[in-house]
């Protein structure tokens, strides 16, 4: 699912954390981009819109309350016209305690947050066929990890014999504190990693979480600003050339707790730079006879340099034998695209054809070394290795409608998909993996058909479409068994087929509701991995697929429930939403079977099923005197309170750490609009 902001890519998951002040409205685009937003966007993309400067005076300051210490304020400000000149503000700030107490003394506690945000936009028109919009924004984020804790002190390797070769490598996976079997006895003495652990693992929701700080104080960081630069000039009636461009710099830091206890068993000190440049050429334009189209160029680079600092019992596999180790890696990408499409009407017909050519380098250079607790290096590299790889792809799209009546059209898709292969940087130097070995591109094939339309006087509107998207060369993060470093392999084939609906339905004047429905079947239908005698199988009818409910569902009431005073609605909200039961890795059914991968198993894999609710009561138009309006809201989310495990890691497959949804959370905002 590739992430745009203004139709820019953001280029890694860590900087999407940004805060974005000024949003106007968000696009989901579903399956294959093939055209403007192809880079990376195999499943989709979503953008999201900000606002312009609109020239005339206004904004809107709003401030939140809420408990764990909840603190929001947020000013955005437009300024009047100057000449051909205009300009607007934004700021946010946020605050708030953590949900879970954390043993760290001075900690805010897990969960907490500590974010602060501003923007500012222009808008030149020097004449009526040219615009130019800058922006500049900046975040500045000092918090807590989310809520995680111990779940397990054992890992998927309890699911297999007591010593098993894994790489090359001997492990007693039944007892975590062995590097290996003597005359059945630990080579490493009591207590170990595993029973020093036991004590603290639970299943049930934190009440604190007692991580250490062996190597320092637990947080995550980030600093990011961007500028972007808009340009759009209209060379004819039906003919216009639009610039996209954009430069962003990101400074991203964590310190993490990978165990969630006061035994030293891994720490980890993770720090990134990441800068990106784009650059992006669009004519769009339409002729008398009903032709849309639009050609364009992109361009593309990034370059980053990440440094681990890691220690840990876990590296020597004994709880008071820490070692340490920096485990550093740089990466740089160009990629350039060409893409066109066209659209046209026969009758009751609509058609559109279009394509993106693609070309991608990527290079990657991955240096490891031991230190001592200083982080001084210590002896020679143990790792030193680079790589350079070019792909390139065509991905081609083809759309058709047909308006069955004024009411209803029916449409079909199919669009290809193309995901860049690169180099696991963090990958173990094994005979099967290494950070200079490159993983394929993967690449899909999108088929769709629905309907689109409105029922009773457009008070109903729908959609309905079923689809299906077959994966190659699916690309899967692993952590090998034994290893604390994960990698990025290609699993084989994967299909995904389903059904998704949405409707709307305004009940009355005064009430709307919206519902959406999806049906997911995802099946490996190639899966080639390591089975526990390091054999290369095929466990694809032996494992499931990771992060694919098979249900999900919302249903949003919107209601104005009653007048109060003079003109001011009083509107209540009530949002729900449920994903059922899905897994957190392609876990092995059958950990016994001919064709049993070494890995976490479906079973400790599966997450729960999770509904949240969401109530908002609101009270509009306040009349305050002066040119503008209030706005008092009070809202509660997750008012059902649920507290599951979202996500869990298995960490080399000696114990498990699992990560929690928010609790129930409740406040007031008021808002001042002019």
């Amino acid at each position: 699912m590739g992430i745009y902001v203004d139709g820019v890519f953001v280029g890694k998951n860590m900087g999407a954390l940004y805060d974005l002040v000024d949003l106007r409205r968000v696009e989901a685009l579903r399956g294959p981009q093939g055209t403007l937003f192809g880079r990376n966007t195999a499943a989709g993309a979503i953008n999201f819109i900000t606002r312009k400067p609109s020239g005339e005076f206004g904004g809107v300051a709003q401030i939140e309350v809420g408990n764990y210490g909840r603190q929001v304020g947020r000013l955005s400000v437009d300024f009047p016209k100057m000449g051909i000149l205009s300009a607007s503000v934004a700021a946010r700030t946020e605050r708030q305690d953590g949900f879970v107490p954390s043993a760290t003394p001075g900690s805010d506690g897990f969960g907490s947050k500590a974010r602060d945000a501003a923007r500012l936009s222009l808008r030149l028109e020097p004449t009526k066929a040219l615009t130019i919009d800058y922006s500049y924004d900046m975040t500045d984020i000092d918090e807590m990890p989310s809520v995680s804790s111990l779940i397990d002190s054992r890992g998927y390797g309890s699911l297999y014999p007591l010593t098993t070769q894994i790489g090359g490598t001997t492990y007693a996976f039944q007892n975590p504190s062995c590097l290996q079997m003597a005359g059945g006895n630990c080579v490493f003495p009591s207590p170990g990693i595993g029973p020093a652990l036991r004590q603290y693992a639970s299943t049930a929701y934190p009440t604190s979480i007692p991580a250490g700080s062996n190597i320092g104080a637990l947080y995550q960081r980030l600093k990011l600003d961007g500028h972007t630069l808009q340009a759009e000039y209209e060379f004819s009636k039906n003919n216009t050339i639009r610039y996209i461009g954009a430069v962003r710099k990101m400074r991203f830091g964590e310190s993490t707790d990978l165990d969630q206890t006061p035994v030293f068993v891994f720490n980890n000190i993770r720090g990134a730079d990441y800068n990106t440049e784009s650059h992006e050429l669009q004519w769009v334009g339409s002729t008398k006879g009903g032709l849309n189209y639009v050609a364009g160029y992109y361009f593309f680079k990034d370059d980053g340099l990440q440094t681990g600092q890691q220690a840990g019992g876990l590296l020597t596999f004994h709880p008071n034998v820490p070692s340490y180790q920096q485990a550093n890696f740089s990466i740089a990408t160009k990629a350039q695209a060409l893409f066109g499409q066209v659209d046209f009407d026969i009758g009751r017909w609509g058609f559109g054809i279009g394509g993106r050519a693609t070309e991608e380098t990527k290079r990657v250079h991955s240096v490891r070394f031991r230190t001592n607790s200083s982080w001084v290096q210590q002896g020679a590299n143990t790792v030193d290795l680079a790589g350079e790889q070019s792909w390139s792809a065509f991905t081609p799209t083809v759309n058709a409608l047909y308006r069955l009546n004024k009411e209803t059209n029916l449409f079909a898709r199919v669009a290809r998909g193309f995901k860049s292969g690169g180099f696991p940087a963090e990958a173990p130097v094994t005979t099967t993996s290494a950070p200079n070995r490159p993983f394929d591109p993967e690449t899909s094939t999108a088929y769709e058909l629905g309907v689109k339309g409105s029922l009773a006087g457009n008070t109903v509107q729908y959609s309905a479409n079923v689809f299906r998207m077959d994966v190659k060369n699916y690309q899967i993060s692993l952590l090998p068994g034994g290893s604390i470093s994960p990698t990025i392999v290609n699993a084989g084939k994967l299909r995904n087929q389903g059904l998704e609906v949405d409707a709307s339905w305004r009940a009355s004047k005064d009430v709307r509701m919206t519902l959406a429905y999806g049906y997911l079947d995802a099946q490996f239908k190639n899966y080639n991995t390591l089975s526990a005698t390091n054999q290369v199988i095929d466990a694809a009818s032996n494992t499931v697929v990771p992060g694919a409910p098979r249900h999900t569902f919302s249903l949003t009431t919107d209601a104005r429930l009653t007048t109060v005073g003079s003109g001011m609605p009083l509107r209540g909200m009530v949002d729900l939403r449920y994903v059922s039961e899905r897994y957190t890795y392609a876990g092995i059914v059958n950990a016994t079977a001919a064709n049993a991968a070494v890995g976490n198993s479906a079973a400790e894999s599966r997450m729960p099923g999770l509904t949240l609710v969401n109530l908002r009561l609101s009270l509009n138009n306040i009349k305050l005197g002066g040119p503008g309006q209030g706005e008092l809201a009070l809202f509660v989310k997750n008012a059902l309170d649920e507290r599951k495990t979202v996500a869990h890691v298995d960490i080399s497959g000696f114990y498990q750490v699992g990560t929690w949804s928010d609790p129930r959370t409740y406040g007031a905002s008021f808002a001042y609009r002019w």
